[in-house]
């Protein structure tokens, strides 16, 4: 019998970082909206967590995503569990970073350089700085898709 998968470990492959408890490489994880939402109901994440996320992507991402600044996340990382409000920024975030990170074949340093590069279909913004709430999301995701089909205009 397999372990149930967690939240940890789906924001963990997300984000491309290993979850504590498996070893090797991560499989693809797909879970449908519901299921994530019912992991949601009954877990959250750690401040530990986010400190892990916090080593893959910059810290003023995960800051703005959580509503702190970057000089308060330590205090965040201290926390046993964050507030459901945070862990579903972090997941909803997660996401759209799974989708940055596929578009560019997993490679760090694109992935880096589409993130703080301003983008003319964004208004000149940087992905980054939209990556904070739900329409930021939208809009970052409507240029990948846009991108993978071709379509840069």
């Amino acid at each position: 019998m397999t372990k149930p998968i967690t939240l940890k470990e789906v924001v963990a492959q997300r984000f491309g970082y290993s979850a504590s408890g498996r070893t090797g490489t991560l499989k693809p994880i797909s879970l449908a909206a519901i299921e994530i939402h019912r992991l949601m109901a009954v877990s959250s994440l750690s401040g530990q967590d986010v400190q892990s996320i916090a080593e893959v992507i910059p810290v003023s991402i995960v800051a703005d995503a959580i509503g702190t600044t970057p000089g308060n996340i330590g205090k965040v990382y201290l926390r046993a569990n964050i507030r459901k409000t945070q862990t579903s920024q972090l997941v909803d975030m997660s996401e759209t970073y799974s989708k940055i990170r596929m578009m560019f074949d997993d490679d760090p340093e694109l992935v880096h350089e589409f993130l703080n590069s301003p983008i003319p279909a964004l208004d000149g913004e940087c992905p980054a700085a939209l990556l904070a709430d739900i329409s930021g999301r939208d809009a970052v995701e409507s240029i990948l898709e846009k991108m993978a089909y071709g379509d840069l205009s």
